[in-house]
């Protein structure tokens, strides 16, 4: 079997009389050609040739090592390099990119523009679409080639971190947390010690300050002893905000803003007092499937871990 496209860059496209006078003068049979628009970047404001020596985007290797799934790559070029693929893809969810009929004549005679929004939009999507077992093998994968300390925690307990992946997995629509691999560690070490530690001891706790805290201690401590995890998620919640009526606070912030002397807070600030003693920071996953998965024992230390540090 012999070479019969050839397909490359549109700057090759001079000299193609001359490859096709040398197969002729040999007597061969010339291949079909096609010059394709190559990829275009935004330099100070000017469009340019995306550069294998200039540009860090220009190898896949770059997406690989920094997280993206394989299957954003590919979907990512599939929508730059065929103007048909969005809306395929779209009446047909279901089905492998494999599934899709590449065509010259569907690509841009204009090189297109490399967006690394987009990718990273599409990337969120995939990886919010992998089930947590799928997860949990997807990061295995690349933290044996890129994060041995990651890997390293993930297979101490596979469990464990599976149950970190499926937070609020099992909805309509998922949680988009992630956009890449190479950004979850960062964003889940707080699960693990002594990464926890090390976050809530590092800088001050961001605890409101418009609130007393002492006020903050009492709340925390008497969420700790009355923890119920054997509860769903909305009768947790319910009690939540008990807890927080007890204590002065409006059962949701609408209700907070229409008579704020009535109340020290909302609902909402209750819950990120229980948040940050748990994970040192205002944004989180779901705080009822972080307590769940931390269990009543390590939400208790860390309540305690949170008070000394706010004493």
């Amino acid at each position: 079997m012999r070479t019969t496209i050839v397909s490359r860059g549109e700057e090759w496209l001079p000299s193609l009389t001359i490859h096709l006078e040398l197969f002729e003068t040999m007597g061969w049979t010339a291949p079909k050609y096609a010059h394709l628009p190559v990829i275009m970047k935004l330099d100070n404001g000017n469009k340019r040739k995306l550069s294998k020596r200039k540009d860090n985007e220009a190898a896949i290797s770059f997406f690989l090592k920094d997280g993206y799934p394989v299957q954003a790559i590919k979907e990512y070029l599939y929508t730059i390099a065929n103007s048909n693929f969005e809306e395929w893809h779209a009446e047909n969810p279901s089905l492998s990119q494999d599934d899709f009929t590449f065509t010259f004549d569907k690509m841009s005679l204009d090189g297109a523009l490399f967006d690394l929004e987009k990718l990273q939009n599409i990337s969120k999507e995939v990886i919010a679409s992998y089930s947590a077992s799928r997860m949990l093998e997807e990061m295995k994968k690349y933290t044996a080639s890129y994060d041995l300390t990651f890997n390293k925690i993930i297979n101490d307990n596979p469990q464990y971190f599976e149950e970190i992946m499926n937070i609020e997995k099992d909805r309509e629509n998922p949680r988009k947390d992630y956009i890449k691999y190479g950004e979850i560690f960062d964003k889940v070490k707080f699960f693990y010690e002594p990464y926890y530690t090390e976050m809530m001891e590092k800088e001050p706790l961001p605890f409101n300050p418009n609130i007393d805290k002492n006020l903050i201690i009492d709340i925390l401590t008497e969420f700790a002893k009355n923890l119920n995890l054997n509860q769903d998620e909305q009768s947790w919640f319910n009690s939540l905000k008990e807890l927080g009526a007890k204590y002065g606070f409006a059962a949701n912030n609408k209700e907070y803003k229409k008579n704020r002397e009535l109340y020290k807070g909302h609902i909402g600030d209750v819950a990120e007092m229980i948040r940050i003693a748990l994970t040192s920071s205002k944004q989180s996953p779901n705080l009822y499937y972080i307590l769940k998965i931390l269990k009543n024992e390590e939400v208790s230390r860390r309540i305690k871990k949170a008070i000394e540090l706010i004493k």
